[in-house]
């Protein structure tokens, strides 16, 4: 692939910088690439920072170009809170139109559960990022914004949308989703967010998390891997 090391995309309405070793990340960043112009993030990364990475998950689990585009996504993540901008873990989707993101350990469910909603409501509901979506505080609302890092099943579109609703998914045996307070779950949304190695960005981090905590609607799904279970969230969240 020619000029892998130096290229740049939008994501989150910032142009980001991307200098690299390996032509991993730009196919990762395909679908958001853009031509050029004034750069708003630059992110590199050394051999040592892609290695410590790699030794994580033991020798020769993961190319040091894989290993590449997670630090760099790391880097990325540093930078966003100067930026009213935060990394969160979940899969984001729109309901007519609107964003909601689901979230919960691995192993919980909640990608079986979008894969329902998706099924039952496909003229309703759509894909933003699977695994790691941005939110950011953009033009007076929080908005969810899709990136090239989404998940083993690789659910991703060049897209944003408003940010109405935060979903902790749980486990269970009936279906059950109720609006919660933040402020008694924040241990369950803070632990979803990445925490910057800064200072500073750390306290700008939770400095936006609880703006996002004022005005976006939380919920509680409990739910199981049936039907009925698609339709319990839609009805509540449409």
């Amino acid at each position: 692939m020619s000029d892998y090391r130096d290229f740049t995309m939008r994501i989150a309405d910032l142009n980001v910088r991307m200098i690299c070793r390996y032509p991993y990340a730009k196919r990762l960043c395909e679908d958001f690439l853009v031509g050029g112009g004034e750069c708003d993030i630059t992110v590199s990364v050394g051999e040592d920072e892609i290695a410590a990475e790699r030794d994580q998950y033991g020798e020769n689990t993961f190319s040091d170009g894989y290993c590449e585009g997670i630090c760099l996504y790391r880097a990325i993540a540093e930078k966003l809170p100067a930026r009213d901008g935060f990394v969160f873990h979940g899969a984001a989707i729109t309901i007519g139109g609107k964003g909601y993101i689901f979230a919960a350990p691995s192993g919980t469910g909640k990608t079986t559960h979008i894969s329902l909603l998706l099924k039952n409501y496909p003229d309703d509901v759509a894909i933003v990022n699977g695994d790691k979506p941005i939110i950011r505080f953009l033009d007076g609302e929080w908005r969810i914004c899709s990136t090239p890092w989404a998940g083993k099943e690789g659910w991703k579109v060049n897209t944003t949308a408003p940010l109405r609703g935060i979903v902790l998914v749980a486990r269970a045996a009936e279906n059950k989703i109720e609006r919660i307070a933040p402020e008694e779950h924040f241990d369950d949304v803070i632990r979803q967010v990445y925490i910057p190695v800064d200072v500073e960005a750390q306290l700008a981090t939770f400095d936006l998390v609880d703006g996002m905590a004022q005005t976006v609607d939380f919920y509680r799904l409990e739910c199981n891997m049936d039907d009925s279970a698609a339709a319990t969230s839609f009805e509540a969240l449409k």
